[in-house]
């Protein structure tokens, strides 16, 4: 049977000398063109690595809020930056930036209890809906 097709296989490629034909269009690793948008950068961030930065700069400066809140600031700047990029999805800025506020905004006797509630710190944690109507 193998010969059969290596014979055939032989006699349609020289028959066809100078003309473009796809003896084995059905075959499964032939490059297709695809539809889909491809990021370059293999190093995109997703929601945990950029929680994980901005506890991690809080955590190093438990000690000192402000010095984490100007480091805190100069993230924001970077997450814009990265919005406008297309790199950082509307609904991670959004709450990377409620975090931000809770941050930027509490008392440096706050600090340690933001710093140390589990739940802020979850992707997917949003702010509570009866804090902001007071």
């Amino acid at each position: 049977m193998v010969e059969c097709l290596l014979v055939f296989h032989l006699h349609a490629k020289d028959e066809n000398v100078g003309t473009k034909t796809d003896l084995m269009g059905w075959w499964p690793f032939s490059k297709k063109s695809s539809t889909r948008h491809r990021s370059d950068d293999p190093l995109r961030k997703d929601t945990r690595q950029w929680l994980s930065e901005l506890r991690d700069v809080c955590e190093m400066n438990f000690d000192n809020p402000e010095g984490a809140r100007r480091e805190i600031r100069q993230m924001q700047v970077n997450w814009h930056q990265a919005y406008a990029e297309g790199t950082l999805p509307e609904y991670n800025r959004e709450g990377l930036e409620s975090r931000a506020y809770r941050l930027l905004a509490c008392a440096d006797d706050e600090w340690m209890e933001w710093l140390d509630n589990e739940e802020f710190w979850k992707p997917g944690w949003r702010p509570d809906r009866d804090a902001n109507e007071d």
